[in-house]
């Protein structure tokens, strides 16, 4: 059994482990942004669990980038669709656009939130329907109104606080972002 699954090969992830998971995968958004670091393609493909599902992991870094102040303008398509906003347009698309990175892997990262929700062992749970809330903001069609990964972040642990959701005592989210070997995912 592989060590590592990419989360769309991830089904029935225990509700009580969803929180968590979307905390960690929030802090490594932040943590790559506060590093001044944009992804670029980040996908389900591109974040994997391990097989206790307690721990998640951004890999791939082929199409990062370093940007430097507030520099982080891109023109044309690149990312996965299905994970690209709409200011990106299409990969076949004759009209090239300019956007900013750091709102594109906001959106994708708002969209592997709602992927962990719909993984979860139910949906309808009072942890999957915060997870779409937050997502909701992550993924505005306006770049600029979108909430950053520290202020989902934010949102979603005022929002336990508030409504009293548990989180599993058995993960202890680190908020680090951690290497992942090609030959441990399956």
């Amino acid at each position: 059994m592989p060590r590592f699954e990419p989360l769309n090969e991830c089904y029935d992830i225990p509700v009580t482990t969803i929180l968590p998971l979307a905390q960690q995968l929030l802090d490594g958004l932040s943590f790559l942004h506060h590093n001044q670091v944009v992804h670029r393609d980040l996908k389900p493909d591109n974040v994997v669990i391990d097989h206790k599902r307690t721990r998640i992991y951004i890999i791939d870094f082929d199409l990062a980038e370093l940007i430097e102040g507030d520099d982080d303008l891109d023109v044309g398509f690149t990312g996965s669709a299905g994970s690209t906003p709409p200011e990106v347009g299409q990969p076949d698309s004759p009209k090239e656009s300019c956007y900013r990175m750091m709102p594109v892997d906001i959106w994708a990262c708002g969209i592997l939130l709602t992927y962990l929700a719909a993984s979860s062992t139910d949906n309808d749970s009072p942890e999957s329907c915060l997870l779409k809330n937050v997502a909701d903001l992550m993924t505005n069609p306006d770049p600029s109104l979108r909430l950053d990964a520290p202020g989902a972040l934010a949102m979603l642990l005022a929002k336990i606080r508030q409504n009293n959701i548990g989180m599993s005592p058995a993960i202890a989210p680190e908020g680090v972002v951690h290497a992942v070997q090609p030959a441990q995912i399956g």
